[in-house]
């Protein structure tokens, strides 16, 4: 793993779940029956009930990461550094939807109530009347 590069797709996460309102735990590893293994992070409660590990792209090719996540019950994926490598916010709020929530609907974070590509709520403003009409709240 390119420690520097790998430092790049932390803070990205990092960054993301500040500002999409979710949690990113980085660095992660687990310590299973199959054996023990180091993630980039895990997204918790994200492409499956415990959440989903990030699986830095060069070493896609070992399975005993994805074998070692799969047999503790969380999901994986690998993660592209050209797509990872730093904070885009629509890059982030798809993946995370194509993983799907699976904590409480009281916990969901914000975005992902909304459809994808809606433009935010509009903000209250005040309507400037014609010349001797009082103004109104829309």
């Amino acid at each position: 793993m390119n420690p520097r590069t790998s430092f790049h797709i932390r803070k990205a996460w990092q960054e993301a779940a500040a500002h999409l309102g979710f949690s990113v735990i980085a660095p992660f590893a687990i310590d299973g029956k199959n054996g023990h293994a180091k993630y980039l992070g895990v997204v918790p409660k994200f492409g499956s009930a415990k959440g989903t590990v990030l699986i830095f792209e060069s070493s896609a090719g070992s399975s005993k990461e994805k074998k070692i996540a799969d047999a503790a019950g969380y999901g994986w994926s690998v993660m592209n550094t050209g797509d990872y490598h730093e904070f885009k916010s629509s890059y982030f709020e798809a993946v995370l939807r194509d993983w799907e929530w699976f904590g409480t609907a009281k916990d969901m974070p914000a975005f992902l109530k909304k459809r994808p590509n809606q433009p935010p709520e509009p903000t209250p403003t005040t309507v400037t009347p014609p010349a001797g009409q009082e103004a109104r709240q829309p």
